[in-house]
């Protein structure tokens, strides 16, 4: 029965190479007879004949089953190591049995898979017969009394090794043992602090485990964390420190160091809900990273680097490289007052993505924090809101249009009108309002229809916004009535031109385009009273100026000769 050579790592200490070792097979364990782990995982087999099986090498690789076990065409294939346990209970018993089938030369634990399917999984070092450790699940449906194989599991020698270190904790000597176990020599080590070799996470941990021996040393201090091996991995090993500082013959701490990462794989490896984090980090329309302490990425989705149009890098600083420097130091600013303060902070970023554009981002940033409240990292969230933004624009403006016209609405011209009669206070020249009102408009409408009516205030609005100064504000407030304020007016002469100017432009005639199927081309005659008020005092509101242009407006009206008419409001300054 085949199997698929497939590297699967859950729980296999780091440092073990892939493939048969005849030697560590027979130094894992030694004390082992193999006859007797042979015997019992045939014994097995034949109780069992469709039990599951899978047969796995150093690193936890999948290979093909031996031809020479005896398997019968029943027999059924075990899924990978990684589907052999569901939860992290199981994962740490399995974790254990791989340990002991290392060591002792069999192992057995319960287990539930993936599938949901329970049962007991057997674990035997067959390295030095077969080249394989043979894994034989029973189902608990089997039916056939579970055999009990704890009592093959010979006791086998504990591999402990030493390191000396000084009073200060510069590495004095490794051993033999310590050696083979973290792959560097006394030369390599010696003269070096201990903290050079400690994963970062761990300082404090064993910087406290330090301190207590030395503060007393007649108690043994034990430690557990990463140790960086020579290849560059990282070893979860226990130390326990006891001191001979005072010991003239020695002047030193010794550590006993032991391997631990078996324990501590099964724990580091992605549960189920992990994982199902995991994928949906990746499938979020947000950019999602998360950063240490010291600025490293330890993870981030695709579609952060979709948004930054930039690939993935080991620190932040490297990640955000191709944004503006200033954008770039306004995150940098920010990281470090999550990082320093635990704040939460939200800044607005640009970035050019994928598609080569300029996007407008929101970047929030939060911190992470251990059980005990330390900060330890922080997560960030990078969202695309250039779209939105662009519809937020494009409704303001619409809420502030006149939709028939393009000018602005009532409501947006008077407050234009506020903020002018505000500012004046400040200069020396005076604010004009022009009121326009389209003569016979109820009559226009009457004779040639409101397609037509709509066609003249277009028309209307059109002229007007093009008669006037950049700085002025042109509004629809009624039916037929547009206003016109303007800031910065000199005098009232100037006031009286600008009304003149206006009554002009819209004394002629509209042409309206036919329609298909419709009524030939129109020519709509268009005249409009124009009234202007102007003002250089203070205490004048923008509403006594609507009102006094209002009355100016229909004095214009009355005369019926379409020119402006201009009054001058409040004591002059």
């Amino acid at each position: 029965m085949p199997g698929a050579d497939e590297p699967m790592n859950p729980w296999e200490p780091p440092g073990h190479a892939d493939g048969f070792d005849a030697e560590t097979a027979r130094t894992d364990h030694a004390a082992t007879d193999h006859a007797a782990t042979e015997r019992a995982a045939q014994a097995l087999l034949n109780a069992f004949p469709e039990a599951r099986l899978l047969a796995v090498v150093d690193g936890m690789r999948v290979v093909p089953l031996p031809d020479t076990l005896p398997i019968t065409p029943a027999h059924r294939l075990l899924p990978n190591p990684r589907d052999w346990s569901r939860t992290p209970e199981h994962r740490g018993g399995v974790a254990q049995a791989w340990a002991r089938a290392r060591s002792r030369g069999v192992s057995q634990t319960r287990s539930v898979l993936r599938s949901g399917d329970a049962g007991n999984l057997y674990l035997f070092d067959l390295r030095s017969t077969h080249g394989v450790i043979l894994a034989v699940f029973v189902d608990d449906r089997e039916g056939a009394p579970l055999p009990d194989i704890s009592g093959t599991d010979a006791p086998a020698p504990t591999r402990v090794g030493h390191i000396r270190r000084d009073h200060i904790g510069y590495v004095l000597e490794l051993d033999q043992v310590a050696t083979a176990m973290l792959g560097w020599s006394t030369g390599d080590l010696a003269g070096r602090p201990t903290v050079d070799v400690i994963h970062r996470d761990d300082y404090d941990s064993i910087v406290e485990s330090w301190v207590g021996v030395l503060a007393d040393p007649a108690v043994p201090s034990r430690w557990r964390g990463r140790h960086l091996c020579k290849d560059g991995t990282w070893l979860w090993v226990e130390q326990t420190h006891r001191s001979r500082l005072d010991d003239p013959a020695h002047r030193d701490v010794v550590s006993e160091i032991v391997d631990i990462s078996p324990e501590y794989a099964a724990r580091d490896a992605p549960s189920a809900g992990e994982e199902r984090m995991l994928r949906l980090a990746e499938a979020l329309p947000v950019g999602v990273f998360t950063i240490d302490v010291t600025g490293q990425v330890t993870f981030s989705n695709g579609r952060l680097h979709e948004i930054l149009g930039a690939p993935r890098a080991e620190r932040l600083a490297d990640q955000l490289a191709h944004l503006e420097p200033g954008d770039r130091a306004l995150v940098e600013r920010a990281v470090e007052e999550v990082l320093r303060t635990r704040a939460e902070v939200d800044v607005e970023i640009s970035a050019v993505g994928d598609g080569g554009g300029v996007r407008i981002c929101r970047l929030a940033l939060r911190p992470l924090t251990s059980e005990r409240g330390t900060v330890t990292g922080a997560i960030g969230c990078l969202s695309d809101v250039t779209e939105s933004l662009r519809a937020r624009g494009r409704l303001e403006e619409r809420a502030e249009q006149d939709s028939l016209t393009g000018c602005s609405n009532r409501a947006s011209v008077l407050a234009a009108l506020d903020r002018m009669v505000a500012q004046a206070a400040e200069r020396t020249t005076g604010t004009a309002v022009v009121l326009v009102d389209v003569d016979g408009f109820a009559d226009l409408n009457d004779r040639y229809g409101y397609a037509a009516g709509d066609e003249v205030l277009r028309a209307v609005g059109g002229r007007v916004q093009r008669s006037v100064r950049d700085e002025d504000h042109v509004g629809r407030i009624g039916g037929d009535e547009f206003l016109v304020a303007c800031p910065g007016v000199r005098d009232a002469d100037v006031a009286r031109r600008l009304g003149e100017r206006l009554a002009d432009v819209l004394r002629s005639d509209v042409g309206r385009s036919p329609q298909p199927g419709g009524p030939a081309a129109l020519s709509v005659p268009v005249q409009a009273s124009v009234g202007v008020a102007w003002t250089t005092d203070a205490g004048v509101s923008g509403g006594q100026l609507v009102s006094a242009a209002g009355e100016a407006m229909q004095r214009s009206k009355r005369q019926g000769a379409g020119k402006a008419v201009v009054v001058e409001v409040g004591d002059r300054r």
